[in-house]
């Protein structure tokens, strides 16, 4: 039997929980948008905004807004970088567990191996930022 939309978005968030915490569907905390902006926009290329915004109760309109607000999030909020990665790595072990391709959002496919590669390069540029700065003011210079 084939794995639904529905099953692979459920448990992506159900492992995302278990190494998070609890996705508030209805809170306006930023930890909370920010979880579900990660994880919309992790599996974006395998599902519509309609099917994401199943998942939080939410409408395709509150997932175009998380996904305009992914580039300012990954430049701005080194904890979203992180919890993104994790988002990204949860993702792609569900699909491969459940045998699901990226869909083709339009005529040609959302996933760019190229923006793929951008995001990447911005995560690791975010984390030797982070690590620089945990380190100048724990360890200073004589």
């Amino acid at each position: 039997m084939r794995a639904t939309h529905e099953d692979f978005l459920a448990e992506v968030r159900k492992r995302y929980e278990e190494q998070n915490e609890q996705i508030e569907n209805v809170s306006r905390l930023r930890n909370y948008v920010e979880h579900r902006c990660e994880v919309s926009n992790a599996v974006r290329p395998f599902c519509t905004y309609k099917d994401i915004g199943a998942l939080f109760g939410k409408d395709h309109t509150s997932i175009v807004h998380y996904v305009h607000e992914h580039e300012r999030l990954l430049r701005w909020s080194p904890d979203y970088v992180q919890k993104y990665a994790s988002a990204c790595e949860i993702v792609e072990d569900v699909s491969d567990e459940m045998m699901l391709a990226p869909m083709r959002h339009g005529r040609r496919t959302h996933v760019n191996p190229r923006r793929r590669i951008d995001d990447i390069e911005r995560i690791i540029f975010s984390l030797h930022k982070l690590r620089d700065s945990i380190i100048e003011k724990n360890f200073p210079q004589k």
